[in-house]
């Protein structure tokens, strides 16, 4: 999905470039080991940070809010918003 271009000029959102339900995934999992071009591209290296970091097991994907939570916590690096997600209710 192409993001409004208000957001991408903020540079503040990564748009991971996948096939899957599983953005959540790719998106924390880059957050945390950023790359200086095509941050939002699925590599192989991307594949096994996302496995070697994060418990996965019970987070359905797509994610709801709730699942953040528990990978956040799992992983020990704190809440949502410390991850820098931010929701709109």
């Amino acid at each position: 999905m192409e993001l409004p271009k208000f957001v991408k000029d903020k540079k503040a959102v990564i748009n991971m470039l996948n096939h899957d339900n599983q953005c959540c995934k790719w998106a924390v999992t880059r957050a945390l080991n950023p790359v200086e071009k095509d941050q939002g591209r699925i590599t192989k290296t991307l594949k096994q940070q996302a496995e070697e970091r994060f418990n996965w097991t019970g987070v359905s994907f797509p994610t709801p809010i709730h699942g953040l939570l528990r990978v956040a916590g799992r992983a020990g690096v704190g809440t949502p918003s410390e991850l820098g997600f931010w929701v709109r209710v």
